[in-house]
């Protein structure tokens, strides 16, 4: 197969059965090094070019083997494997875990993500339902599994998975640029005010926890694009049945220090005894652990259901957050992707019950230009 930019796409033809890409050297190109022009037109990291110069078939100048320093000449047919030369360094354990494919090509795959499944098996319960483990069942143990935009186990959504080290690290450079465009929506507790704006605050460890993070001044860059698309008629009543202090201590809430984000949330006038929903619409500038979590409990609007950041809930057994659009420019054909995945049955179910019309009288685009 041929794109319009010339690259020719393989996936067990030739010489070689890894995936792999074709091209024929323009006369712009006459002159560069094989180095040289994996490393400025097809991205390649200096570690992949040392991987893929030592393969036997790696790399083919006019259908025979070339070392890295043969100089190109206009005309000759550059042919690069791209898919991984070893085997996973730890076998990935297959599991029937049905796992939705949104798009797919020789080198990545695009998925819709379920809630409660994890995106690598878990040490502590490896046969937990996981992204990894799901696609070893549909494409043979020997499946090499590069999560690219790895989301929380309570988080659904679009979710980007490389089939090589290779486009792993291209992707994974675009990741928070804007060729990489991730969008989520989530229901929040409270009415953010103003109802949309830049969030750039600074995330950190929280030192009394061992999994949560909150707002601190030493913390890394990070910044959240947010918009309101909807907020429910009447005010509601959230919190779960036992608030007392056994129960916050039995799901990790009360190591959380003062300054933390879900005490920040429980002080602010956003949120109050019976406060409304707001379904918003966010976009992560960065890729901090928990950032939308976070941010939205710093502002007085944790999401609902956030046991960790806010309280925990009937109406939703997880964090409210779907990871609801991807704007992609692929990396080698170039051609933008745009995909979506719609509300999961949770998220639907709560919002018919306390949003007019459900989510079909909200404006899912929104107009924030992000």
């Amino acid at each position: 197969m041929q794109n319009r930019r010339g690259v020719v796409y393989s996936s067990g033809e030739g010489a070689g059965n890894l995936e792999s890409v074709t091209r024929i050297i323009t006369a712009e190109e006459d002159g560069l090094t094989v180095r040289r022009y994996l490393r400025r037109k097809l991205g390649f990291s200096a570690r992949a070019v040392s991987r893929v110069s030592q393969a036997e078939t790696g790399i083919l100048v006019n259908g025979e083997r070339a070392f890295t320093i043969r100089v190109l000449r206009a005309g000759d047919v550059l042919r690069v494997e791209t898919g991984d030369h070893r085997g996973p360094k730890k076998p990935l354990i297959p599991g029937d875990w049905p796992i939705e494919i949104l798009w797919e090509d020789e080198h990545l795959l695009i998925l819709n993500k379920p809630a409660g499944m994890t995106s690598h098996a878990s040490n502590f319960d490896p046969d937990a339902p996981n992204v990894g483990g799901a696609l070893a069942y549909q494409r043979g143990g020997g499946f090499v599994f590069h999560p690219v935009n790895r989301l929380d186990r309570g988080t659904s959504g679009v979710m980007v998975v490389a089939k090589s080290g290779y486009m792993h690290d291209r992707l994974r450079r675009m990741l928070h640029g804007p060729e990489f465009r991730r969008e989520y929506r989530a229901i929040c507790v409270g009415v953010p005010a103003p109802p949309q704006g830049l969030i750039e605050l600074p995330i950190g460890r929280d030192e009394r926890s061992i999994v949560a993070r909150m707002v601190r001044p030493d913390g890394a860059e990070a910044v959240t694009y947010y918009e309101t698309l909807a907020v429910s008629g009447t005010p509601q009543t959230l919190a779960a049945p036992d608030t007392s202090a056994n129960a916050a201590e039995s799901v990790g809430v009360s190591d959380a220090p003062e300054t933390s984000p879900s005490a920040d949330a429980s002080e602010s006038s956003n949120v109050s005894d019976a406060p409304r929903l707001s379904f918003v619409r966010l976009r992560p500038r960065t890729g901090r652990t928990h950032q939308l979590r976070v941010h939205m409990a710093h502002i007085g609007c944790p999401l609902l259901g956030d046991w960790l950041y806010g309280v925990e809930t009937p109406l939703i057994a997880r964090p409210a957050l779907h990871s609801y659009r991807l704007e992609l420019r692929h990396p080698l054909t170039g051609d933008w992707l745009t995909l979506t995945a719609p509300a999961p049955d949770d998220m639907r179910r709560v919002t018919e019950s306390y949003f007019q019309g459900g989510l079909d009288n909200v404006d899912m685009v929104g107009d924030l230009p992000l």
